[in-house]
């Protein structure tokens, strides 16, 4: 298994790119507080503004996307990353497509903060089976649109010049990413990292998500990453030639 050393020991500057607010925080966000005691760059894309996500008729999509874009930024906060590094592509909840306008906008993002390493969402399946529990969880259509997305605007998009060389008009170039680390299923992991010590900062990131998450959530939520009685958060990496 990789560790958190042997991910982001080398690594100076950390793009996560993910489907939904409060995506980072549930999956990465004990990685995020790591990097950011020590001292690394961290940047946050979020692909949709959340305006669906939520079964509460009585709220306007307008009014849940205002509201839950606040809650990402301050949540944000809590690990010390700052407003100007996060960006929101702002789809609505389920529009997202993976086609040339979104590869091109994440390959924007790539390419202007010229991260040594991306992180998003496991593309890969449809559904996979709970990592502590006797159930499946199915993948949402955002996320798997996303990590696609994602893959294809890493490789070869941000990387090739003849792709949207309309972002060299505005200063920006070719950038070439070492390595991705993708969310994981028991049928693709290789990567666990110790989150333990820095579990409390990633409750507090998630707390702030209260359109979303109240304390009893948070901990059945956190329940399902957890090895054993450790909390640990894991991933399926791969370097990039």
């Amino acid at each position: 298994m990789y560790s958190y050393k042997d991910i982001f020991g080398d690594k100076k500057r950390v793009l996560f790119v993910m489907a939904h607010p409060d995506d980072a925080d549930v999956f990465f966000g004990g990685i995020i507080s790591l990097l950011r005691q020590d001292k690394k760059e961290v940047f946050v894309l979020v692909m949709t503004n959340g305006c669906r996500g939520s079964r509460d008729n009585h709220i306007s999509e307008d009014a849940l996307a205002e509201a839950r874009t606040g809650e990402q930024k301050n949540a944000l906060k809590q690990y010390g990353v700052p407003g100007t590094n996060f960006i929101s592509l702002n789809y609505k909840d389920g529009e997202a497509e993976n086609n040339m306008e979104l590869i091109g906008k994440i390959a924007y993002v790539v390419r202007k903060f010229k991260p040594d390493i991306v992180c998003t969402h496991n593309p890969n399946s449809f559904f996979s089976k709970s990592f502590t529990q006797d159930h499946y969880h199915v993948n949402h259509k955002d996320h798997r649109i996303c990590g696609t997305s994602t893959m294809d605007a890493v490789y070869p998009f941000s990387r090739d010049r003849s792709f949207f060389i309309e972002h060299t008009q505005e200063g920006l170039h070719p950038h070439i990413v070492r390595a991705m680390l993708f969310t994981a299923t028991p049928e693709q992991i290789n990567t666990k990292i110790d989150i333990e010590k820095v579990i409390k900062t990633k409750k507090n990131g998630m707390a702030k998500h209260k359109s979303q998450f109240n304390k009893e959530k948070i901990e059945e939520i956190l329940g399902h990453f957890k090895d054993g009685k450790n909390d640990v958060e894991r991933g399926f990496y791969i370097k990039l030639g």
